[in-house]
């Protein structure tokens, strides 16, 4: 029999394309199988072509070059024998995934790979993406995987990984799965021979060390039931983080608890550190706003923990009179973990005043006083009364003996700029309004040294 030319054979597979509907795409002979082709009157022709799609295709529209990857679900065998098909098939995949320099094939997943069609060509190459892309990708060959490499003992083993994973202390193991130590050379014989358990295997190489659970990614079902496990976990935090106080664990935020291996455990608290430090150390009175730069939402509306806040800050300053909490600063609050209180008082003066019981104006308890201090009737003859008594006012009469700079030596700046010394006294004593209507008049700082001189002469 003598085998139709190219004309036949592409009457043949039009016919074909155009009985079973397909588009232009080169995927859609992928459609087509050798009864398709028979059915459609070229069983001959097939048999030709030793009942290859492919080849008839290859043979029908030689113009196009068809790969047969790209056509067939399945390729003619030893199809990948020829190096030049397989150089082709690289081509076309960098095309593809936009890959212009050697270097970009390391982003290229071995999956990927293989759903683009080249699983083929990876049985040529020992199954390795990167050895393939070595010996059939101009300027690849630095990118060759390197020689395996056999390890005596677990030792040398771990200390390479340790190299190959960035591990430079103990907790750094914890970034590291069970199936990242197979995918090394002999890493899969070295886990065989401690039951699978990385921390087994570390043990046994390393002796010198102390490695414990807490240093692993897993550990056994139940392990963190027990309230032992958690306060060693917790202590190891501690200890790493160098924290002796309460107040020390501030600087631990939740992100970087979780980093040190306790999500599990602060998930059985409700992903409090708080609630997790209380159950871990219920010897120790600890107190949420000393603990945790950030207490919980309505924290400080309970008058109790206001209260204790309170006294542990008094304890700490040796407060014993009302005079002593002049001492006190906001930086000595927040220090405390008192920035809620100030937030929610304004201040450290209406902190005091509400939570302290202190039976004693703002303008006393406090040295330096707000400007919006000035604003109500009620503060102002509460600092005119203070001022008076440190003067030794005993009546309203005696103001007018009184001076400006005598005001401001006992903390009347605010009151001298924000209101004024006759307006004071106006407030104050409302019945000897002429009185102080005097001390407005341009000549009461004259008749005022006369007085003095006078009362200096007597």
């Amino acid at each position: 029999r003598r085998p139709l030319g190219t004309e036949g054979a592409r009457e043949l597979m039009e016919r074909v394309k155009t009985r079973l509907g397909l588009g232009e795409k080169a995927s859609e002979w992928k459609k087509v199988t050798a009864e398709d082709v028979k059915h459609a009157g070229g069983g001959t022709l097939l048999l030709q072509h030793d009942n290859s799609v492919y080849r008839l295709l290859a043979a029908a529209y030689p113009e196009k070059q068809y790969r047969a990857e790209a056509v067939r679900t399945k390729v003619p065998k030893r199809y990948w024998k020829d190096v030049q098909v397989r150089r082709a098939f690289m081509a076309e995949v960098a095309k593809q995934l936009g890959i212009e320099k050697p270097e970009d094939w390391l982003k290229v997943s071995r999956k990927k790979f293989v759903e683009l069609g080249g699983e083929g060509v990876l049985k040529e190459h020992n199954k390795s993406l990167r050895l393939a892309v070595a010996e059939l990708v101009d300027g690849a060959a630095p990118y060759a995987p390197k020689e395996r490499v056999e390890y005596a003992t677990a030792r040398e083993f771990f200390r390479a990984a340790a190299q190959t994973f960035g591990v430079t202390k103990t907790e750094d193991w914890r970034r590291v799965r069970n199936a990242d130590i197979v995918a090394l050379p002999g890493g899969s014989r070295f886990l065989r021979a401690h039951g699978n358990s990385m921390l087994l295997a570390l043990q046994a190489a390393f002796p010198e060390q102390d490695i414990s659970l807490h240093c692993m990614r897993r550990v056994p079902r139940g392990h963190w039931e027990e309230l032992r496990n958690q306060r060693e976990a917790v202590d190891e935090v501690a200890a790493r983080h160098g924290i002796k106080e309460p107040r020390d664990w501030r600087k631990l935020k939740y992100r970087d608890m979780v980093r040190e291996g306790l999500s599990v455990v602060l998930n059985k608290y409700g992903n409090s550190v708080f609630r997790m430090l209380q159950a871990v150390y219920p010897e120790k009175d600890l107190q949420e706003h000393e603990c945790r730069e950030h207490v919980m939402r309505h924290y400080w509306d309970s008058a109790e923990n206001r209260a204790k806040f309170l006294t542990r800050l008094k304890a700490a300053h040796t407060i014993e009179s009302t005079s002593d909490w002049q001492k006190i600063t906001v930086h000595d609050i927040a220090r405390a973990g008192g920035q809620g209180l100030l937030q929610r008082y304004g201040g450290v003066g209406g902190l005091i005043q509400d939570c302290a019981n202190v039976d004693v104006s703002l303008f006393e308890l406090r040295q330096a006083i707000p400007g919006s201090f000035w604003e109500t009737d009620e503060n102002v003859i509460a600092a005119v009364k203070s001022i008076g008594k440190a003067l030794q006012v005993r009546g309203p009469r005696d103001w007018l003996r009184i001076s400006k700079e005598q005001v401001a030596a006992h903390k009347g700046q605010g009151l001298l700029r924000n209101v004024g010394l006759p307006q004071a006294l106006e407030i104050t004593y409302p019945e000897y309004r002429v009185l102080w209507q005097e001390m407005r008049a341009p000549d009461f700082k004259a008749r005022r040294a006369v007085q003095r001189s006078m009362a200096v002469a007597v």
